[in-house]
């Protein structure tokens, strides 16, 4: 019988050290990997709550209905950094911006403006526009810019903007760029879904941190766009990031996807943006409120916005419909602030700038 027991463990032997090996490399793979994620470090102390003067408000009692669980969170990190936004001067701006506004043609010197608060250092020549946020760096580009000698194709169009914001230190010469086409229908430009009827190509270029998306929140939500028209004049050139400091980083605690879902049951989720199935966005009034939002997805992203902010954050940014009281259906789009909420304080921007339901 012993002699039969050891033939068996000889037999057998391969397995019967595999299960003791299996668990122990198991715990040490997971700890593993929890002890490389970096240390919490709160290092600015209390975030004040990311917002936008953008995000609609409604006095409607709205049916949130969840169509994702909290495994839609389980890809996401625990913690994750926050940037400090950089503060840039008067003279620092001109001087960051020599060559664009010579590349661009401007001959004149900036006139400063103050607007909202904010500072401004504006180039005018010639019908063309040039309008950099002082302490941010964000610019906006209007006007008659030839890019090229002659008509463009679409792809022609998005290697000459970005070249040009290679050269000026904005993108790498990799970043993606996805476009779209407009026509012109008297005094608009309208989608059109065939590049031949297209009188202008928008490109817009896509940014990551941490391999996260940077959502720009508010009207303008693309983070960088240009227009281009098929004779290959730049019309339009913006560019709403904020430079941030690559060497002070906070790591701080996310929200659980629990908590989230919760917040975002109890209409704690700020609207952002609601537009038809064609993707235009809609202009609302009280007789049509939203009775009912039909979350889908979920995205974690960093939040960037036309307004000045101090740091750059992450947001839980939620998908999916919205039903108007006439039964109409709507994309919309609401978030959540990340950070966990202990770390967080309430800043209310100016309630005039709201946009109410």
């Amino acid at each position: 019988m012993l002699k039969r027991i050891k033939v068996i463990i000889i037999q057998y032997k391969i397995f019967i050290l595999l299960a003791a090996i299996i668990p122990v490399l198991g715990f040490i793979l997971f700890y593993g990997r929890r002890v490389k994620e970096p240390p919490i470090n709160p290092a600015f102390g209390s975030l004040p709550v990311p917002e936008t003067a953008f995000d609609i408000e409604t006095e409607a009692e709205i049916n949130y209905k969840l169509n994702l669980s909290q495994n839609a969170f389980a890809k996401f990190p625990s913690q994750l950094s926050v940037y400090q936004i950089i503060k840039i001067s008067d003279q620092e701006t001109v001087n960051q911006f020599a060559q664009i506004t010579n590349d661009l043609g401007f001959t004149v010197e900036p006139a400063v403006q103050a607007a909202d608060k904010e500072t401004y250092c504006v180039w005018k020549e010639q019908g063309r526009f040039l309008r950099v946020n002082s302490s941010t760096g964000q610019f906006l580009f209007q006007g008659n810019f030839p890019l090229s000698l002659g008509p463009v194709t679409p792809q022609e169009a998005e290697g000459f903007v970005k070249e040009k914001l290679a050269s000026w230190g904005f993108l790498d010469k990799d970043t993606p760029g996805a476009i779209s086409y407009l026509g012109i229908t008297g005094m608009e430009l309208v989608p059109v879904t065939n590049p031949n009827l297209a009188d202008v190509y928008e490109i817009v270029f896509s940014f990551s941190i941490n391999g996260l998306p940077v959502v720009g929140l508010g009207p303008a939500q693309d983070v960088a766009l240009a227009r281009v028209n098929r004779e290959g004049q730049l019309l339009t050139l913006h560019y709403f990031f904020h430079q941030f400091d690559q060497e002070k980083i906070g790591t701080y605690p996310l929200k659980p996807g629990s908590l989230a879902l919760a917040e975002i049951q109890g209409g704690q989720g700020k609207i952002l943006s609601l537009k038809t199935q064609t993707g235009f966005e809609t202009n609302f009034n009280l007789a049509n409120p939203i009775k009912a939002i039909n979350i889908s997805s979920v995205e974690l992203v960093y939040y960037e916005s036309l307004e000045k902010q101090e740091y750059l954050q992450p947001i839980y940014l939620f998908k999916g419909a919205a039903t108007l009281e006439n039964d109409e259906v709507l994309e919309t789009a609401l978030y959540l602030p990340a950070v966990s909420s202990e770390y967080l304080i309430q800043i209310s921007p100016t309630p005039a700038s709201k946009f109410k339901l």
